[in-house]
């Protein structure tokens, strides 16, 4: 029989130096110490072990040996081995413990020695060896037979009583009862579970014990308020305790329509008391996945979370999801499994089985989108093993067009989230051979993610030989088919391969010219983009100059043109190198009968713009201004103008009298187009002398017309190339506009006109992209009115309505806008104060959350955000979350 020494039922070293006292062995208090330190790590010690080291012997070497620090808590038997070495001691290892012994009382060959008295379970049923109690009423043989009771009757009467006895006398005797308690909670016993709560309340911790017999109540409405203290930090000294009772106790719960519920709000901090207990864990487990089909969204990531966190105290529950994914067909079911392990550290045959499980999943027909957008997610998770499944010729053969479409996104997403791919040959074969196959929906993909101007594709394409014209035939088709901005990436590609691309798109043209088509248009419109991207060198610039001279022959310029003839013009004459006189050529018919499509010739005659000489750009130049400048101009005329400037200044042209066009806009469409008010509006038509029926007749300069203006003004000042001078100008002129507004606001004479403006949107673009020191210095001021009005006039500013004008703040908040500013005297924090206002807004009647909230969590992740307004935006940030 080994007699052993367990520290850990001691409260201090004091108290191991008296125990090993009594047991004739007089320990020093360093050697007290160090064995109650090794106690709480997990290890025992045999009595004759603890001689040895009181006589510093070898064993007092191996107990105050430093490499235990390097050992993990618990040690494993193998580290204690390697710790021991030669020296004269060995370790055992019974029911998970390690204990220390000298080489005498190794295990016999048949089995390990005992390591209590034979027949005794009391230290099972206590959690501590041989507890010594006073008294005279606490028979060792009574406590025997307790014990026995507790672990084996089936009699709640006897186990209620069993346990009574053993814990007045655990109590009595100043013994630690945590283990009992364990003991006990760990029968599963309703009954006796909740005279353990009752003993708890009456003895030791009476939040705790009324807590715990609510969640023993099976009530959900108890135990919701149960969870809430038992998960907090209050019930943090009662682990033991908790990890015994908490999952047993919901496990009955969770079928029940109120106590689900109760149970997934506890989740998030239910994975450390979970306890190891692998039967009770997976009956958890098995009443939550019976749940899975009818859980939301929100419950699901909640579930799924939960299981990551397990991991940590059961890693087992790895080889529970595989099982569970083993056995059932449901594609939701894989799915979520799937995303759950592949976030886990699997072994290599794990992750082999997942990895092929996701990937039969990704290829079965009919799975629903929202399984396949959940799936790349999971997939990346496993590296790029099932990417390159995927791809493999002999499976991609197998897939239909939206699982090949599915397949090209993925690639896109490994590359742009900076995964590892597997070898760019799958990529170029896969690529390669949708468009060799004139798949669509593929090349679709390949524009939209980006792919189809790779640089290995396109190298890969243009080495074809005898495939080429097939691949140019597909491309310029789709090209045809397809629009703006899906057709850009197409034309990239096929000016890539220049002549051998641009003599079949001509001869197309030619072919529906001579056909009088309605296709011609197209086809010219397909051609120039075309051209206007090729890089030719002087043979294939005369080519181009003749086949252009041919094109301004074809009779298809006349009053029923199409309006891609008009802009297939303007891009024909935007190529570089076309010559002079084609360029006039093309510009001459573009002005002639300029009241036929208008918005598309006057697009035309700026695309066409910078080839022009710099006579005839001023000539341009002047003739638009004059559209906008004539006291009777055309309406839609204007309106062409406008929208012409406005794209001609976001692909980044450059006039060469910017300033005259800034002159007229102010003094025509922004001075003239101010809207009248209202009220003025309603009593002109309701007077008695007024003409007519009182039916206002359009201006030609209208509300779109004025931001349109505004939109330009906006265009010139953040371009780059606007010099100085102007770009101030026009940065001071848009903030007057503003200032226009917010009066008209805080006099609340005309809220009609003034109801909404895109000055807002217009600003918050300059302020990012080119703010100047005067714009900054003007949105200060901005931002002191905003602060004003909104206190003033908070129903005329209405600023939980207009997300433009929080944008605004948000981005001014951004700025660093130097010291505090001085108003009225006082220092005045802005951005905080601009910031606390956006907090305060509440949610509209058709919002759920306030745009704010939205907007301050994208400034919380904001690197531009002065860390100093960091802390609290994100404590208001986490106030608001726990609300909703």
């Amino acid at each position: 029989m080994l007699d052993t020494f367990d520290p850990s039922g001691y409260a201090s070293p004091a108290e191991c130096v008296r125990a090993l006292k009594e047991l004739g062995i007089p320990a020093s208090h360093r050697l007290g110490a160090r064995v109650f330190g090794q106690g709480r790590r997990g290890i025992r010690f045999s009595l004759a072990f603890l001689e040895e080291a009181q006589a510093e012997g070898p064993a007092a070497q191996i107990l105050f040996d430093p490499a235990w620090n390097d050992l993990p808590v618990p040690p494993t038997l193998e580290g204690v081995h390697g710790l021991i070495g030669a020296r004269p001691a060995a370790a055992v290892q019974q029911n998970g413990i390690l204990h220390l012994v000298i080489p005498d009382e190794m295990p016999t060959e048949t089995g390990l020695v005992p390591m209590a008295p034979a027949g005794s379970v009391l230290p099972q049923v206590l959690g501590t060896p041989e507890a010594s109690f006073t008294g005279i009423l606490w028979d060792r043989k009574r406590m025997e037979e307790a014990s026995l009771a507790l672990l084996d009757s089936e009699d709640p009467t006897e186990l209620i009583e069993s346990f009574r006895y053993l814990f007045r006398a655990m109590v009595t005797s100043g013994q630690n009862a945590m283990g009992l308690l364990v003991t006990s909670l760990r029968r599963g016993k309703l009954e006796l579970s909740r005279e353990v709560a009752r003993q708890i309340q009456d003895h030791m911790d009476r939040d705790l014990g009324h807590s715990l017999e609510d969640l023993l109540s099976q009530e959900p409405h108890r135990m919701k308020d149960a969870l809430h203290f038992l998960l907090g930090e209050d019930a943090l000294g009662w682990r033991e305790v908790l990890q015994a009772v908490m999952i047993p106790a919901l496990t009955g719960v969770i079928e029940h329509a109120q106590g689900q519920p109760v149970v997934f709000r506890a989740l998030p901090r239910l994975a450390p008391l979970a306890g190891g207990e692998p039967e009770r864990i997976e009956a958890f487990l098995d009443a939550l996945l019976r749940e899975l089909p009818n859980l939301n969204m929100e419950e699901r990531v909640a579930l799924g979370q939960f299981l990551v966190e397990l991991h940590s105290v059961y890693p087992s529950v790895n080889r529970f999801l595989l099982r569970r994914m083993r056995s059932t067909t449901d594609h939701h079911a894989i799915a979520f499994f799937g995303n759950v392990l592949s976030r886990l550290e699997l072994t290599p045959e794990e992750h082999s089985e997942c990895v092929q499980k996701l990937v039969d999943l990704a290829t079965a027909r009919g799975l629903e989108t929202a399984i396949q957008e959940r799936l790349k997610t999971s997939i990346m998770n496993l590296g790029k093993a099932p990417l390159e499944q995927l791809s493999m010729p002999e499976r991609v053969k197998d897939l239909d067009a939206s699982q090949r479409i599915w397949l090209i996104h993925l690639w896109e997403r490994y590359r742009e989230e900076g995964f590892e791919v597997p070898a760019e040959r799958l990529f170029l074969e896969l690529a390669v051979g949708e468009i060799l196959n004139r798949r669509r929906g593929s090349l679709l993909a390949l524009i939209r993610s980006a792919q189809l101007n790779d640089r290995a594709l396109v190298e890969r394409l243009m080495a074809l030989e005898t495939e080429r014209p097939e691949v140019i035939s597909f491309l310029l088709l789709e090209a045809f088919r397809m629009e703006e901005p899906d057709d850009a990436a197409v034309l990239d590609l096929l000016a890539r391969f220049g002549e051998n691309a641009v003599e079949p798109a001509f001869t197309r043209l030619r072919e529906e010219a001579a056909l009088e088509s309605g296709a011609a248009a197209t086809r010219l419109l397909l051609f120039a983009r075309m051209a206007a991207r090729v890089k030719f060198d002087e043979e294939g610039r005369t080519l181009l100059r003749e086949r252009a001279r041919e094109i301004l022959g074809y009779p298809i310029y006349h009053a029923e043109s199409l309006p891609a003839v008009w802009l297939g013009l303007g891009h024909l004459g935007g190529v570089r190198d076309l010559g002079d006189d084609l360029v006039e050529e093309i510009l001459e018919l573009l002005f002639s009968d300029l009241h036929l499509f208008p918005r598309e010739r006057l697009e035309a005659v700026l695309l066409a713009y910078p080839a022009a000489r710099p006579e005839r750009q001023l000539e341009i130049e002047r003739r638009l201004r004059s559209f906008l400048s004539q006291e009777n101009a055309d309406r839609d005329r204007v309106e062409a103008t406008l929208a012409a400037l406005q794209r001609f200044l976001k692909r980044r042209g450059c006039l060469q009298e910017p300033e005259q066009l800034v002159a007229d806009l102010c003094r025509t469409v922004l001075r003239r187009g101010q809207e009248r008010s209202l009220h003025t509006v309603m009593r002109e038509a309701l007077s008695y002398a007024s003409e007519g029926d009182g039916v206002r007749v359009p201006k030609v300069w209208g509300r779109s017309h004025r931001e349109q203006a505004l939109r330009i003004l906006g265009e010139f000042a953040c371009h780059r190339q606007t010099p100085d001078r102007l770009h101030r100008m026009v940065v001071v002129r848009l903030f007057s506009f503003l200032d226009d507004w917010l009066d008209a606001i805080q006099q609340g004479t005309d809220l009609y006109g003034t109801r909404d403006t895109p000055l807002w949107a217009i600003l918050t673009r300059v302020l990012r992209r080119r703010p100047g020191e005067s714009g900054l210095e003007l949105a200060v001021r901005v931002g002191l009115r905003l602060l004003e009005l909104h206190r003033q006039v908070p129903h005329h500013l209405a600023l939980e309505w207009r997300e433009t004008a929080q944008r605004f703040i948000v981005t001014l908040i951004e700025q660093n806008l130097g010291a505090e500013v001085i108003r009225h005297g006082v220092k005045l924090d802005l951005r905080r104060a601009l910031m606390r206002v956006l907090m305060e807004l509440k949610a509209t009647e058709e919002q759920e959350n306030p745009v704010s909230l939205y907007l301050l969590r994208e400034l919380s992740q904001s690197p531009r955000l002065d860390p100093a307004l960091k802390p609290a935006l994100v404590s208001f940030l986490a106030r608001r979350e726990g609300s909703y």
